[in-house]
């Protein structure tokens, strides 16, 4: 299946990728980290959008708001100011499309030096703005946040809220992706003895991109995989093993035009080592 930014290879026969024990199939856990798992769905995700989002946005707390609190207070706090913000934004009439992401941060200096704090990263698209309205909407966006944190401190986390590091125009899939891979989905070493939440999610309803289906022969499957271990020479884990494996299911991150030029040079009896991109 062939998507904007991803594509994913299964076989028809259903084989998985990985293990579900039956015993803990459909159980719900508390989430205390941000799983393996749970990255690769984000990642997958944002790269089956059709379009990418056209602003992105940080969102932090001061020190005096999250003082005093637990971890699990602190999550439950700071979902309960994404949802605040959220609600404003449509009532106010902005209309956005995207995704959240909390991140938890060992603050370096000041009354929390030490401890993990979250804030969130978002990327989206306001529906019906032109960029120029952006500017004006990211402003009023940053300054209802810091309203809705309460904290005491405001011309300190207005400076912060309204920096030029805090947001930033995206200009290309490309730009977005690598926006993704350094801040959104970055592996994280925080592991809370508490639950904290969800991670992330969506923003309104982006659209997804149309699927493209390819059905492949399995030595179409072999040399495409070869291919594919051409650009990934750095590959490790799961991933490694599902290439080097014939029947192993696999996601790559290759734009939509890259793989069809893939399987029209192996469909026209060419090398996979000879391929010249």
């Amino acid at each position: 299946m062939i998507y904007p930014g991803v594509t994913l290879v299964r076989n028809n026969d259903g084989v998985s990728f990985g293990r579900v024990d039956q015993e803990t199939r459909g159980v719900k856990k508390s989430i205390t980290t941000f799983s393996d798992r749970s990255r690769r769905s984000m990642m997958i995700y944002m790269a089956k959008i059709e379009e990418p989002f056209a602003y992105w946005q940080d969102f932090t707390f001061a020190d005096d708001v999250m003082k005093g609190r637990s971890i699990g207070e602190r999550a439950a706090f700071s979902s309960r100011c994404l949802k605040e913000l959220k609600q404003w934004m449509e009532r106010t009439g902005i209309h956005t499309v995207g995704i959240w992401k909390r991140e938890w941060v060992q603050r370096k200096s000041g009354e929390l030096e030490g401890e993990y704090v979250p804030h969130f990263h978002m990327v989206y698209s306001i529906v019906g703005a032109e960029r120029e309205a952006y500017r004006h909407m990211f402003w009023e966006i940053a300054t209802k946040w810091v309203n809705i944190t309460g904290t005491k401190y405001e011309d300190r986390a207005f400076a912060v809220a309204h920096h030029k590091k805090s947001h930033r125009f995206i200009d290309s899939r490309m730009q977005m992706q690598k926006y993704m891979s350094k801040y959104m989905v970055k592996n994280a070493s925080f592991v809370s003895s508490e639950s904290i939440g969800r991670n992330w999610g969506r923003l309104g309803k982006p659209v997804v991109g149309e699927a493209e289906r390819i059905d492949m022969k399995s030595e179409e499957m072999v040399q495409l995989k070869r291919c594919v271990r051409k650009i990934a020479r750095n590959a490790k884990g799961h991933y490694k093993k599902a290439l080097s494996e014939v029947r192993t299911r696999f996601f790559v991150f290759i734009d939509r035009a890259t793989i069809f030029r893939f399987l029209e040079w192996l469909r026209a009896g060419q090398s996979p080592e000879g391929i010249p991109f």
